[in-house]
């Protein structure tokens, strides 16, 4: 499908337009998962003062934005591959293209610093998060939102073998065939310590990916659950499955219709789950007038 006279989109355009779309959704799915919060370290609490924030894998900057937006006294910086945000932001909010694997320059450190969903963007997760380390203040926050690439059910209702089951499994393998991984959550807390983090704190949420939840908030989050999910699918696997993998085209098809078969099944009770990883020192960061 190509562009008409008329600018409609070709696929590659669509796709990525969907991949910006998903970025956003992602976002307010984590807002829902936190109660409005942008992050569990102190700067992202209201009324915190904090200089310096670096929001690493911006993508459409977002999350910078509305931290910005918070935080009139910050200086915030996102750091992404592609130029996906907005002409227009607060005066106070940047952004920069840059390849966070490559030599971070930065002169001045941070006083936080928020990555989310970077895991199979990563090449040596603990070059990165040296580099992460070295560029904080005394005292001050790493944030990591991640999450673990597997489906799973409480109450044993979601089989194993079944196509969503596999999706983890096969994102992971592709990831390592390209040279990049999808951290597991004790191995990235166990990195943070390696590098010199302390007080590192783990936090586990659990999100339904459609709307079997009774509760009404869960309900909310399996909504947005699904169709964060069901619109990423042709978006992450069509390329995984064909260069990673070697599947063909059909075969992809074909697995990505029993994949959403799986999704909007309200009689098993899959959850996907997101860990939020916290560092810092408290008491610097009051010593230091945060408050």
């Amino acid at each position: 499908m190509g562009m008409s006279p008329h600018g409609v989109l070709d696929q590659t355009q669509s796709m990525w337009l969907t991949c910006l779309t998903r970025l956003d959704m992602q976002h307010h799915i984590c807002l829902i998962t936190l109660g409005g919060r942008l992050g569990l370290a102190p700067p992202c609490q209201p009324g915190v003062k904090v200089d310096k924030v670096l929001d690493v894998g911006t993508g459409t900057g977002i999350w910078a934005i509305q931290f910005g937006d918070d935080h009139p006294e910050a200086e915030v910086l996102g750091v992404g591959l592609s130029a996906t945000q907005p002409d227009v932001v607060a005066a106070n909010v940047q952004f920069e293209i840059d390849d966070i694997d490559e030599e971070w320059t930065y002169t001045i450190p941070f006083d936080d610093i928020h990555s989310r969903f970077t895991s199979s963007s990563i090449a040596d997760w603990k070059v990165y998060l040296t580099k992460c380390f070295n560029h904080i203040q005394p005292g001050g926050f790493l944030e990591l939102q991640e999450p673990e690439m597997e489906f799973q059910s409480d109450d044993g209702t979601f089989p194993a073998s079944c196509p969503l089951a596999k999706y983890g499994n096969l994102l992971k393998e592709a990831a390592a065939i390209f040279g990049l991984e999808y951290v597991s959550v004790s191995s990235s807390k166990t990195l943070m310590l390696e590098v010199g983090f302390k007080d590192v704190t783990l936090s586990r949420y659990k999100w339904p990916i459609n709307t079997w939840p009774k509760d009404p908030s869960f309900k909310e989050l399996g909504d947005w659950g699904f169709e964060n999910s069901n619109a990423g699918l042709e978006v992450i696997f069509i390329a995984l499955l064909t260069r990673a993998h070697k599947w063909t085209r059909e075969e992809v098809d074909v697995f990505l219709a029993d994949v959403r078969k799986d999704l909007a099944n309200r009689t098993t009770t899959p959850t996907f789950r997101c860990i939020l990883l916290l560092d810092g020192s408290q008491k610097e960061m009051e010593s230091r007038g945060l408050h």
